[in-house]
């Protein structure tokens, strides 16, 4: 049993002081930036992104890439403490150009942290006034593997972000798993298949953008296992040739009625059988069965699962 005040790890601790760091660093930004901007904007908006430039490289030297990640969601934690803490400060006697150019300054800070080490970010998990940045930034994502997305703009600007997210996924070689709900488009699935040749999983619910002709694509990307095309405008027709014709996949969406694709089959001369469930019990004695705790191999108990489920030698 855990103890019931664990000691904090000097990794979780080290990535904490780097979020501070960072947050002391923006304070300092802000203020030395809005103090030139006023004299000469220009200089203001150059020196701006030479100071976020030295940022991104400090943290992308010095991080090791295997917390690179864990380090990205600790400071962008902090720039939204920093976000919180510079709206707090405005009042009624405030300047309206001194507040928005701090605001934007402190937002700006989201930039640090978009580096070629970076392999996964979750847009849902940061505010929206942050991830117009992030999407801006998606080209420079190029050692990403999982772009999550979310719902994007939820259908209402699809058309606008298209283009934005076609020129960031286009950088994107190393692209295993990608999800954009509501928003995705045949076009979108097409750069994917196009540029994304390690894509394994795809999860584009609700988006009604998506139809027949993207079925194409989707059987170009040979190691993809998972799709998600709930709600979107793909027929039955577009899952059978699914399961025909692409030999990798293993899941696709759960709420799909599976007699609505037996039906397909059957109307086109395919054999359609009905398979029933089979139940087996057996007992196993002295059988040293594995501990589970946070600290087990998953992938080792899985394992023995496996085994002991085809009958296989246990003892050995």
């Amino acid at each position: 049993m855990p103890r019931k005040h664990q000691v904090h790890k000097l990794v979780d601790l080290a990535l904490h002081s780097i979020g501070e760091f960072v947050t002391i660093f923006g304070r300092s930004l802000t203020k030395y930036i809005c103090i030139i901007s006023k004299t000469n904007p220009e200089y203001g908006h150059t020196k701006l992104h030479s100071m976020l430039e030295f940022m991104k490289h400090l943290l992308s030297y010095n991080i090791p890439r295997n917390l690179y990640d864990k380090m990205s969601r600790t400071v962008l934690t902090a720039i939204v403490n920093l976000v919180k803490e510079t709206r707090g400060t405005y009042n009624d006697y405030a300047l309206t150009t001194t507040f928005l150019s701090e605001i934007t300054v402190a937002l700006h800070l989201t930039e640090v942290v978009v580096d070629t080490h970076l392999r996964m970010i979750e847009f849902s998990a940061w505010p929206k006034i942050m991830r117009h940045i992030l999407y801006n930034k998606l080209p420079d994502m190029v050692g990403l593997e999982v772009l999550d997305l979310g719902s994007g703009s939820a259908g209402w600007r699809t058309s606008d972000i298209e283009k934005v997210i076609i020129n960031g996924i286009t950088a994107m070689p190393n692209l295993v798993c990608f999800i954009l709900c509501f928003d995705c488009t045949d076009n979108i699935i097409a750069a994917l298949a196009q540029n994304c040749k390690k894509l394994q999983k795809l999860d584009v619910t609700a988006s009604k953008s998506v139809t027949e002709r993207s079925i194409a694509p989707l059987l170009s990307c040979k190691y993809l296992k998972e799709i998600k095309l709930c709600k979107t405008s793909v027929t039955v027709s577009g899952y059978a040739t699914l399961f025909l014709e692409h030999l990798n996949i293993e899941d696709i969406d759960d709420n799909l009625c599976p007699s609505s694709v037996a039906a397909w089959f059957h109307k086109y001369n395919y054999n359609v059988s009905l398979c029933q469930q089979t139940f087996s019990q057996r007992i196993e004695y002295s059988l040293p069965i594995p501990i589970i705790s946070d600290e087990s191999d998953n992938d080792k108990f899985f394992e023995w699962l496996g085994v002991l489920s085809i009958c296989g030698n246990l003892y050995v």
